[in-house]
């Protein structure tokens, strides 16, 4: 007893007894958790250790020491293995023990730290008090040959330390982050001293080290014993559960123990069951069922497969509420597990009665739906065959090529004109396509207008002088909506013959110019002798009702003299007859000389004409002077038809080396469905026919400027319009230069 008291070994017995009192202390927790199994493990083992320490120092012989030295050194070399399985545990990775390459490492550290003391102990060259019991005796110093095993038994006393470190940084519960801080200030309390006052500073001094050991084993074990009793959240603790996570769960909830007793459920299983919490908690799941084999069979399909990582999900089955109904479920039920021993099965479940009824009223509407599928499918093979048969009729030639450039249906009618032999039925042929496209290669590119059609996604059309014949392709793309875009499917391909309607439109054409020139010569002797009627002979025309007679035949003959104006004009531009002299012209001039013109009759109607602001100077384009100035009235005297207040504003805009010469007007705008009627000869895009006879025009004004645009290498179209709020109509002309002076 003398030793124990004035000696360091008394420090060593009282820890350990300390030590193994927690270990005991923590019994009562042993059979919930793995994680305090092997807490108690590494807490019996430092208590065995200090123990075993405290007796050899106090053993008189050397026998003694050497019997003792076996289980003292077997004890410290499963000190480190089993503190780190526990941290594996505590931090929910025990799955890595069953790693091979884990368990040999384990066998490692504890064969190396089996060997320093086996070694250190065996082998003594020095006193046992200075050597054995003292730290330095781990580090490398000249001389030693346990120094390296050292160093690694040290590394690996640091691996827990680090483990908590990485798990406590990824953790957001604060109450588990509590009880981890602790556990990580215990591992550094219980190594960290032991390694500067045993280990490091009787190295560097060259002095006996004080055992600091005692205190920082008891002092760890205390702060590791607090952390798991106080913020124990790693064993099943149904007080958080129920404060924290049931009361949000918006179903039902049990909580059943391994005899299938209701531990718990929450306000909304109750509800749903029609019991009060109080009648459920404690009685057993069977209750919910109405029969023996309704539980028996849920005991076989749910609660069977809980096993350790299984769990089961979006199962269906029923309940019985108190009232005696069936309660339709869908349930995902788990297991709680410590080790290989069942705590708890946690199923959550949702009412899905609404959901049966109606699945059984989809089943009925389900088998209405398909009645009327198979009438709509006899419905639609009716319409096919009747749309089949309207087609293989149509008088012009009618084909479907999918975007493998393969004709996959085809009437009678495109074989014909196209020359080419072509099955009625569908058919998917590359060669036919190839084959037509090489015969009018000349004339057009089949294959190049129907990819054009397909990228662009809007109908193309072309006229084709093939021999004798016209022919009028049109290429509409059959396109399938997407998101944001439309993808091509393939293109329905029109061919009709319009040699005839050439012909005709030919005659008609060379008639006007016949009969409009034929015209000019007595349409010009009235209006001459009108016009001297009035200026010389008016003290002659004393009647008003002659006078207004000679004023009309005036003014109907200086109408006529116009439209068979507009006449030739059409004749000219559709033969290329009609010549242009394009030079450089000051369009911003140009528009300021034809506005000047309209400013009477501005001015007369209280109507704003106007050229906006130029921000460069004045443009210059590449055009005729006088054919400008003649697309330019028309589309400024068709502005004024138009409006009744506001006015007409010329804009002059420089963009990718054309001028963009915007004519808008505050007019009465042209409906959507009758724009399609611009610059077609003889239409007016009006509300109805009419207007033509109240506006007093022809409706070949836009279409003549339309051909003066293009003659021009520009191009006339309609940018906006809008009914009540006016139009804007774009003519677009290529820059040029100014001529140098």
């Amino acid at each position: 007893m003398e030793c124990f008291a004035t000696t360091p070994a008394g420090l060593y017995l009282v820890s350990g007894l300390a030590v193994l009192g927690l270990a005991v202390y923590l019994s009562r927790y042993g059979t919930r958790s793995s994680t305090i199994i092997w807490l108690r493990t590494f807490f019996f083992l430092s208590a065995t250790y200090n123990i075993s320490n405290a007796f050899i120092r106090c053993s008189p012989t050397a026998g003694a020491f050497n019997v003792a030295i076996v289980p003292y050194a077997l004890v410290n070399a499963l000190m480190i293995p089993v503190l780190i399985i526990f941290a594996l545990h505590f931090i929910n990775r025990q799955e890595l023990l069953g790693k091979t390459w884990l368990r040999s490492l384990l066998m490692v550290v504890g064969s190396a730290f089996l060997y320093i003391f086996w070694q250190t102990d065996l082998f003594l060259s020095h006193s046992f008090a200075d050597s054995i019991f003292q730290f330095s005796n781990h580090l490398p110093r000249p001389g030693s040959q346990s120094g390296p095993i050292g160093i690694l038994i040290l590394a690996f006393y640091m691996a827990p330390i680090v483990m908590m470190m990485r798990y406590h940084r990824h953790l957001e519960d604060p109450i588990k982050r509590k009880e981890v801080q602790i556990v990580i200030w215990a591992l550094v309390v219980l190594f960290i001293p032991a390694l500067i006052i045993e280990g490091i500073m009787p190295t560097v001094f060259q002095d006996p080290s004080y055992p600091v050991g005692p205190f920082t084993t008891v002092t760890a074990a205390i702060m590791v014993t607090y952390a798991i009793t106080r913020y124990g959240l790693h064993v099943f603790n149904l007080n958080n559960v129920t404060g924290n996570v049931m009361r949000v769960i918006p179903g039902g909830l049990l909580i059943l123990d391994h005899t299938n007793t209701i531990q718990y459920l929450n306000a909304g299983a109750a509800q749903m069951l029609g019991y009060d919490v109080e009648q459920l908690t404690g009685a057993s799941v069977k209750k919910l069922f109405g029969t023996s084999e309704d539980y028996g069979q849920f005991q076989l399909e749910v609660l069977s497969q809980l096993r350790p990582g299984r769990q089961v999900a979006g199962h269906e089955s029923s309940f019985v509420t108190k009232i005696h109904t069936v309660l339709a479920i869908s349930l995902n039920a788990t297991s709680v597990y410590s080790g290989n021993e069942l705590v708890n099965r946690i199923i959550s479940f949702t009412d899905i009665s609404e959901l049966k009824s109606a699945e059984a009223a989809l089943e009925a509407e389900k088998a209405s739906v398909e009645r009327k599928v198979v009438e709509r499918t006899r419905e639609l093979a009716e319409a096919q065959a009747q749309l089949a048969a309207s087609i293989r009729s149509l008088p012009f030639g009618f084909g479907v090529i999918n975007h493998e450039a393969q004709i996959v249906f085809a009437n009678s009618r495109l074989g014909q004109l196209m020359n080419h032999d072509i099955p009625a039925e569908p058919v998917a042929s590359a060669a036919a396509l190839a084959e037509i496209s090489r015969k009018f290669k000349p004339a057009i590119d089949i294959a190049a207008c129907l990819k054009q059609s397909q990228t662009k996604g809007r109908p193309l059309e072309r006229n084709v002088t093939f021999g004798p014949r016209y022919y009028r392709f049109f290429f509409m793309p059959v396109t399938a909506a997407g998101k944001g875009h439309k993808a091509a499917l393939g293109t329905v391909l029109l061919v009709e013959d319009v040699t005839e309607a050439k012909t005709l439109e030919r005659s008609r054409d060379e008639f006007f110019s016949i009969a409009s020139h034929e015209l000019r010569t007595p349409l010009t002797a009235i209006r001459g002798n009108a016009s001297m009627m009035l200026d010389y002979f008016a003290p002659q025309l004393k009647d008003p009702t002659l006078h207004t007679m000679v004023d009309d035949i005036h003014t109907a003959s200086l109408r006529l003299i116009d439209i068979v104006n507009d006449f030739l004009d059409v004749s000219r531009l559709e033969m290329g007859k009609f010549t242009f002299d394009n030079q450089p012209t000051n369009m911003a001039q140009l528009v300021r000389d034809t506005l000047r013109e309209y400013d009477v009759t501005g001015s007369r109607r209280k109507l704003k004409l106007e050229l906006a602001p130029l921000a460069d100077g004045d443009p210059w384009v590449l055009a005729d002077t006088d054919r400008v100035r003649q697309v330019l009235i028309n589309l400024l005297g068709n502005g004024l038809k138009a409006t009744t207040k506001g006015g007409v504003t010329v804009t002059l805009e420089p963009t990718a080396g054309r001028l963009k010469v915007s004519v808008t007007d505050t007019g009465t705008g042209i409906p959507v469905d009758s724009q399609h009627l611009l610059f077609h000869k003889f239409q007016q895009a009006g509300p109805d026919i009419l207007t033509r006879d109240r506006s007093g025009g022809t409706g070949l004004g836009l279409y003549i400027s339309k051909l003066l645009a293009e003659g021009m290498h520009g191009r006339l179209y309609l940018e906006h319009s809008e009914v009540g709020q006016g139009s804007t109509f774009v003519l677009e002309l290529p820059l040029a230069q100014p001529p140098k002076k």
